[in-house]
């Protein structure tokens, strides 16, 4: 990361936010109570970068792209694989429009939860290895990634990672949308778990797969991606359909998607909007 220093904001004048990089500052996710909202939950789950992937989500962002998909869906009660979801809202939003038509959801992502620790006015939130992936300070935010930073950034960032002094105790943090884990507990269709897309889905055959900002040639290898598309080839009964969504801005038109089904031996395009998603390329040219 060529920046990782941001400011943080709310401890700066907003017009300074918004000429320099800034971030939300994630600690409230810590707190007694969870925020409110599911916009406000995952504005704050957004700052968090887990291994090569940043946790970036956001509700109303999928509608067509959901639509498309299950209008080509043939299944009635789908078994539904949402992977990469980070905090889960886009598959409550996925969810409410199959209006409850549905055998199985699974809400998936690689890191479901993290590690956080207080000291003082610094907040750590801490990766599987305990290593720092973002310390909180009172004026400024710093990233644990440091590739192409120059040598101030670096500087800056490595005063906050310091990390927890020895002893001081950290837990758990769940980054699940506290609206998506009543709707588990009160409904056994809805399963919450860990997957990791570079390796075989565990469960049952599929007839929807969404893979939403996660099959990203910036963060991964032509060969990650390739690994993981023959993952979800063979995860998917023969008539069952792969959305692949990337939101590469913030408009509606920066949304760019493609549903994929089962062609002969390769994957075939069934819908597609603003040229698609970037994976869908590299899906077309392999073979199984």
């Amino acid at each position: 990361m060529r920046l990782p220093v941001k400011l943080k904001q709310g401890a700066w004048p907003a017009w300074l936010c918004r000429l320099l990089p800034s971030g939300p500052d994630p600690t409230p996710l810590a707190g007694p109570e969870p925020p409110a909202g599911r916009a406000e939950f995952a504005r704050l789950v957004s700052a968090l970068k887990v291994g090569a992937t940043w946790k970036t989500t956001a509700p109303g962002r999928h509608r067509d792209a959901d639509q498309a998909a299950l209008g080509l869906l043939a299944a009635a009660e789908p078994t539904v694989l949402d992977v990469g979801a980070a905090d889960g809202v886009t598959s409550l939003e996925l969810m409410e429009q199959m209006q409850g038509c549905f055998a199985r959801y699974y809400v998936t992502d690689a890191f479901l939860e993290v590690g956080f620790a207080q000291q003082g006015r610094r907040g750590y939130f801490l990766g599987p290895g305990g290593e720092v992936l973002l310390g909180v300070g009172p004026r400024l935010l710093a990233y644990g990634e440091m590739a192409g930073a120059g040598p101030l950034s670096r500087w800056l960032a490595g005063r906050l990672l310091s990390g927890p002094a020895p002893g001081v105790q950290a837990r758990r943090l769940r980054l699940v949308q506290p609206e998506l884990e009543r709707a588990a507990r009160q409904d056994h269709r809805i399963v919450i778990q860990a997957y990791d897309v570079f390796r075989p889905w565990p469960g049952p055959p599929l007839d929807l797969i969404k893979a939403a900002n996660l099959l990203n040639p910036e963060y991964f290898g032509r060969e990650q991606l390739a690994l993981a598309l023959g993952h979800l080839w063979r995860s998917l009964r023969p008539q069952g359909l792969l959305l692949l969504v990337d939101n590469v801005g913030p408009a509606p038109e920066d949304m760019c998607f493609s549903v994929l089904g089962k062609g002969q031996r390769r994957w075939a395009v069934r819908a597609q909007a603003h040229g698609g998603a970037r994976a869908a390329g590299l899906a077309a040219e392999l073979e199984y």
